[in-house]
């Protein structure tokens, strides 16, 4: 049994006592736990962590955050040169903008990688959300995420795991700062205005529309043939 290991049990149990739910994940996996949490009541969840962690905690040595009161916006910039621009504007509203500062005073850890992650508590259990994309080099026409919220059963990663070391003033993630709802949007809203994806356009819907004029004539609507047709999976997809 290593140090780390002690570490992360000890952490997850003080947490479990201030009802934060943590779960114990696979080695050098990260975000895939010994068992599964998601979608349990609380109550149920807290027990179920508490069990796994008395029983495999010393073979394990990272952790997650089981998000949902408690959520996570994480900032990748890892080894990207295109995500300076988001970055830069970022941080540009966290030391320039009253506001942002305000909102940048939480508990936040540093990932190994080189990214961040704010923490913030929530009235509200917003869902998994990326907010603020750049065009990923491996695939041409596709864009990846550098700013996501970690929502309703979303695990993530959490220190003392492996790689993760603790950034900022607030030194414990219970300190995390509680967001009001106006402000999570305002947040959200201005990550995502940094966001290098264009908006997208819905051209097949147009592109059907168009290949459907000639019916109104007859006083049908576009759309109405996928009406006609009697099979439900058919008309899902």
């Amino acid at each position: 049994k290593t140090e780390a290991m002690d570490d992360v049990k000890q952490s997850a149990l003080a947490l479990a006592e201030m009802g934060v739910i943590t779960v114990p994940c696979k080695l050098k996996i990260p975000q895939v736990p010994y068992s599964e949490w998601r979608n349990m009541p609380d109550h149920a969840a807290m027990e179920a962590c508490v069990n796994a962690w008395e029983s495999i905690g010393d073979i394990c040595e990272d952790a997650a955050v089981l998000c949902g009161t408690l959520i996570c916006v994480d900032v990748d910039v890892k080894n990207d040169t295109f995500d300076d621009e988001i970055t830069t504007g970022l941080f540009r509203l966290i030391h320039e903008d009253e506001f942002f500062q305000s909102l940048s005073d939480t508990y936040v850890e540093r990932t190994a990688s080189g990214g961040w992650h704010f923490w913030y508590y929530t009235p509200f259990q917003p869902k998994t959300e990326s907010w603020a994309m750049v065009p990923d080099p491996k695939l041409p026409n596709k864009y990846k995420p550098v700013i996501e919220v970690r929502g309703e059963n979303s695990l993530c990663r959490c220190y003392p795991s492996s790689g993760i070391k603790l950034d900022g003033n607030v030194r414990h993630i219970t300190g995390a700062k509680i967001l009001t709802q106006d402000e999570y949007l305002a947040l959200k809203y201005a990550c995502v205005s940094l966001s290098l994806k264009p908006p997208e356009v819905l051209t097949k819907v147009s592109e059907l529309a168009k290949a459907n004029t000639h019916t109104e004539a007859e006083g049908r609507r576009p759309g109405d043939h996928y009406n006609d047709d009697v099979d439900p999976i058919a008309i899902a997809q």
